[in-house]
């Protein structure tokens, strides 16, 4: 067994209150019941802060190696080494809300970002998103994350939106349907997805990460097969 010695509680808040709450409870709680929906999370937030003054005290470890941060990605980074005691801020920090992927913009920083932003201020750089549409909410986690480093660019956001946004200050974590390999294989198909977030992002930090491949068919050629091709084409070079 070996033993992890990063850790880290949830900052997202809204994955902890949905097993409590309910998805659709608290998405009739922003219309209804907005002040005490406010009440809660700032209570969620206050404790996740203390939260972390006191697992702070007992990290050993940064998540800048080998490891899985944020919604996916790998975290890799100098910038935040240090030879003396380490703290959140020599850390990854991650913050979603596919909770209120149905919601305005407006609401989902109301919501969701607003209550993310002193949270990730105690972490050096910050991953934000996963499965929520975030074509309409780039500007609002530019503004109110500061140390924003990557940002989830999945299946339902505008990926020439996304790369207009994000250019090369920020890593586009490019997350293509799992669906390319989950139902079938097409190796053209996948291709030309490849081919155009390369198009359309090529002069950003793009990463590309092929998740939640819940079953390949009894077929695992083809995750060899996608990752072939998607170094073929990013080798290809695109500005």
């Amino acid at each position: 067994m070996k033993l992890y010695p990063y850790q880290v509680p949830d900052t997202s808040l809204l994955r902890q209150f949905i097993e409590l709450r309910g998805a659709e409870n608290i998405l009739y709680d922003t219309i209804e019941r907005p002040e005490w929906l406010h009440s809660v999370l700032g209570f969620m937030r206050d404790a996740t802060l203390e939260l972390l003054d006191e697992m702070e005290k007992t990290l050993s470890a940064a998540n800048t190696g080998m490891d899985y941060v944020g919604s996916g990605g790998v975290g890799y980074l100098r910038e935040l080494e240090t030879g003396g005691k380490i703290t959140y801020k020599n850390c990854w920090g991650h913050a979603d809300a596919q909770e209120l992927a149905a919601v305005s913009p407006a609401m989902y920083e109301e919501f969701a970002t607003a209550y993310h932003e002193p949270l990730l201020e105690r972490f050096g750089v910050s991953c934000y998103g996963c499965c929520e549409p975030m074509t309409d909410k780039f500007g609002i986690i530019k503004r109110r994350i500061k140390n924003l480093r990557r940002v989830s660019v999945n299946p339902w956001t505008d990926r020439r939106r996304a790369a207009k946004e994000l250019e090369d200050r920020y890593i586009y974590s490019w997350k293509p349907a799992p669906t390319v390999v989950t139902s079938g294989w097409n190796p053209d198909e996948a291709a030309k997805d490849i081919e155009y977030t390369m198009e359309a992002a090529g002069g950003c930090v793009v990463e590309m990460i092929l998740k939640d491949t819940i079953t390949i068919e009894h077929d695992p050629g083809r995750l060899r097969d996608w990752i072939d091709l998607a170094q073929k084409t990013a080798q290809k070079g695109y500005r």
